[in-house]
């Protein structure tokens, strides 16, 4: 990558950080001050609904692709049983939070992520994505995969860097865990 892509790419890094920083700052401003007086209850329900809607569009497009998977391809039962526990998951992490309990709301939510994910791959294994037209021209994990000094090197990346996701994400619950509240 010459001069003029790596700083480009590096531009594109600062852009996308900036806009990800959190307007309330920890100890100077709290979030039930850092409301946008200028934006309208109407404003902020239709905004949450538009976003509900296309949540609810993703899962139903989500689980008409694993039924087709199924349908198309058959397989073992255990799909079934994983995506009954993320399902079972986000509903106990939606019920923890309407009861006030976000600590076990955030603890559900991780095994909600995980088995969705769990069933997405055994909907899937051996193929990256099946394809419509011949069964045998659908990638597979083994063709699709790095070479091994490649995932070699993923693997120390990963091993540094999941720790250091998971204390920031720690962090940021730790920070605004107390900090909702009505003016």
């Amino acid at each position: 990558m010459g001069e003029p892509e790596s700083e480009a790419v590096g531009e594109a890094c600062r852009a996308n950080c900036a806009g990800c920083q959190p307007w309330a700052v920890y100890g100077l401003l709290k979030t039930r001050d850092a409301d946008s007086p200028g934006v309208s209850t109407t404003s902020a329900v239709i905004s949450l609904s538009v976003f509900t809607l296309l949540y609810a569009v993703t899962a139903v497009v989500t689980g008409a692709f694993l039924f087709w998977t199924r349908v198309h391809r058959g397989g073992p039962v255990c799909g079934l049983v994983v995506l009954s526990v993320a399902v079972v998951a986000l509903l106990a992490t939606v019920e923890q939070t309407a009861l006030g309990r976000d600590g076990v709301a955030f603890a559900l939510s991780g095994p909600a992520v995980v088995a969705t994910v769990a069933t997405l791959f055994l909907a899937l294994f051996p193929d990256v994505m099946p394809s419509t037209a011949d069964p045998a021209w659908s990638p597979t994990v083994a063709g699709s995969a790095a070479s091994p000094y490649t995932l070699e090197i993923l693997t120390w990346v990963a091993s540094f860097m999941t720790p250091v996701v998971l204390v920031y994400q720690a962090w940021t619950y730790r920070v605004f865990r107390k900090r909702v509240g009505s003016p």
